[in-house]
């Protein structure tokens, strides 16, 4: 929480309230010192100065409960209002919790403390924080954030919190091992690491009998030089225990070291008969399986294995069909194996949605998924023969998701192969008025254009009219949703050995995309990232760098993997080698990508890759923004 405090004109109201003002802004939380299986008050003050929702219709409070090693728990209040003050109480049933993570939504309006969502920790009937409590906390500064409740990653907190929960409870071994962990991060060398061998020793000597705590310790063992010491602990705890934790963690880290989809395959068999995994364990297992038969293209075997399991996930049924159609092979099976996950999805109960997600995402990672697999299943239908089926499974796919590029064309290319010219037309133009139109969407509306008027007279004029509608709504949607932060300087190597530092890049728009070689979106956005960058070389105001991070090797073998891969797809964007930008940058998944500024802040950031030509169109328009003058002295 934030030390500073702020004094309202309300003041007498909070102070009769019992409320103790925390993390700053209009958030307060009654009582200071909550405990499970007592009430929270929350309140939110929206005429305080740093509230985002002022003068709106109704409040809710999004509570996460964070929940040691359980799956966090999401609740929400929805709150009353008295005069300026909206308020509401959540009890903590929950006996589990440890700290809880509070943001305040009032329909598309969120206010999350500026990014940084308020923090509460759970007590105990002694008054001190529960143990964990601290844990939890520090684990969370760790991070970016947990779903939608975000957090600037902050190392110094979190070593902060993880020292907070030892003085409190010195026998918590996992704050230790993710203490150790912030350490190296933030003071890599031979001091740390003597230091924590150190902690090693007495850790281990308080908790040797403990095969948990044992797992967790015997990694470090191995990142302080005592790799034997930790390979003989290994031997006498299985030998002792033949299926105890630390035999399950060895077999499980033998499965996740093999390469070879046979012998995995082989390897997570074995483990399944050998511990008769239950629970969360067997549907980590039932994944890994399934997704070692998809890479073999066992498709029946991946099918058997989704059968198999107690909550089959639909999503998977999508994963086996749609390389089967899209390479029309097996159509009939495949077309009915996304059937499958059709039906499936459609008669998802709410009982089933995890715990951390709330009613509404949890309907919304529905309809998309659903989305996904009408897609599939009119792709099926489609190669089939069976136009007007294939027809309705892609209105549905379309209707549910709306501007999707990939979904668009598909139903475009249905409507003029069932001779529907004027809902292609429709369909089309509106693709491209929003951004989403492909060059084979291009293409068919064209098409249909000709077979509905009989020539292309006024198609060009059209086209360029839907096209300057949509730069001037992605214009204002990406001025909407700018980021305006100042981006952290840094100093990478490229594969030259040349050292870039941004702060030498002042005065260009720098654009910064985060990717590792085994990440498959990462390598569908690159040859049009080529296409960017070949676009915009040699001019001295635009500079566009790949940054390879998260790679499975390091050093030479890191770089060799790096060039090896730039070769075989001829592609010529300059790379730089990352060391913990990735971090500073609060990058949670790959590609994410950063647009620079002239003034060295950044402006956009993308997430993903959803289709070559709108990552295209995208890019284009941030870079043509920012080289503008313009940009700078708008208000």
């Amino acid at each position: 929480m934030k030390s500073s405090m702020r004094i309202f004109t309300i003041a007498t109201v909070l102070t009769l309230m019992r409320g103790v003002l925390l993390a700053g802004g209009p958030a307060t939380f009654v009582p200071a010192d909550p405990q499970p299986g007592g009430k929270l008050t929350i309140t939110y003050v929206s005429m305080e100065g740093a509230a985002i929702l002022k003068d709106v219709e109704s409040v809710t409070a999004e509570v996460m409960m964070m929940r040691g090693e359980e799956l966090p728990l999401f609740s929400s209040v929805l709150m009353k209002k008295e005069n300026a003050i909206w308020s509401g109480s959540l009890v903590l049933e929950e006996e589990r919790a440890r700290m809880l993570l509070v943001r305040f939504v009032s329909g598309d309006l969120v206010d999350d403390n500026g990014g940084n969502v308020w923090t509460v920790v759970l007590y105990g009937k002694t008054g001190q924080p529960l143990e964990g409590s601290h844990e939890a906390l520090g684990a969370f500064f760790q991070t970016s954030g947990f779903a939608d409740f975000k957090h600037e990653k902050d190392l110094e907190a979190a070593r902060r919190e993880f020292v907070r929960e030892l003085e409190l409870y010195p026998d918590n071994w996992r704050a230790s091992t993710l203490l150790w962990r912030v350490m190296t991060r933030l003071e890599p060398g031979d001091e740390t690491t003597a230091r924590i061998k150190a902690e090693l020793e007495t850790v281990y000597g308080r908790t040797q009998e403990d095969e948990m705590a044992l797992v967790a310790l015997l990694p470090w063992f191995d990142q302080t030089g005592q790799k034997e010491r930790a390979a003989r602990l290994r031997k006498v705890a299985v030998g002792l225990n033949p299926k105890g934790e630390v035999a399950r963690s060895s077999a499980l880290s033998a499965i996740s070291a093999e390469r070879d989809n046979t012998r995995r395959i082989d390897l997570i068999h074995s483990y399944i008969a050998e511990f008769q995994p239950t629970g969360s364990d067997l549907r980590n297992m039932q994944s890994r399986l399934f997704s070692s038969y998809r890479r073999a293209k066992e498709y029946d075997n991946a099918a058997e294995v989704i059968s198999s399991m107690e909550q089959s996930d639909p999503g998977m049924y999508n994963a086996i069909a749609w390389p089967l159609i899209e390479k029309a092979e097996e159509l009939e099976k495949a077309v009915a194996w996304a059937k499958t996950g059709i039906d499936l999805l459609r008669d998802s109960a709410v009982d089933r949605k995890p715990s951390y997600m709330s009613e509404e995402n949890w309907k919304q990672r529905q309809k998309n998924q659903l989305a996904a697999i009408l897609d599939t299943y009119a792709f099926g239908l489609f190669k089939l023969g069976r136009l007007d089926e294939a027809e309705k499974a892609y209105e549905e796919a379309y209707a549910l998701v709306g501007s999707d590029p990939e979904m668009g064309q598909h139903l475009a290319e249905c409507y003029v192969r069932n001779g529907k010219t004027t809902e292609a037309i429709a369909l089309a133009s509106e693709l491209v008025r929003s951004g989403a139109a492909t060059e084979k969407t291009l293409e068919l509306f064209k098409e249909a254009y000709v077979a509905a008027n009989g020539s292309a007279d006024g198609f060009a004029d059209e086209l360029v009219e839907a096209r300057a509608y949509a730069k001037e709504v992605a214009k204002r949607e990406l001025k909407k949703n700018r980021v305006n932060a100042p981006a952290k300087d840094f100093a990478l190597e490229n594969l030259e050995g040349e050292t870039v530092r941004l702060a030498d890049l002042r005065g260009k728009v720098v654009v910064l995309d985060f990717w590792a070689t085994w990440c498959g979106p990462c390598k569908r956005s690159f040859p049009h990232l080529q296409k960017v960058y070949d676009a915009h070389k040699g001019k001295d105001d635009v500079a566009i760098y790949a940054v390879n991070t998260w790679e499975r090797v390091k050093g030479r073998e890191r770089e060799k993997a790096v060039r090896e891969f730039l070769a075989e797809n001829n592609y010529t964007f300059p790379v730089l080698l990352d060391t913990d930008v990735v971090d500073q940058y609060g990058v949670e998944g790959i590609p994410t990508r950063f647009v620079i500024d002239r003034k060295g802040n950044i402006q956009f950031k993308s997430i993903g890759f959803e289709g070559g030509e709108k990552m295209i169109t995208e890019m284009n328009l941030q870079l043509e923004m920012l080289l503008s003058d313009d940009f700078y002295t708008a208000k």
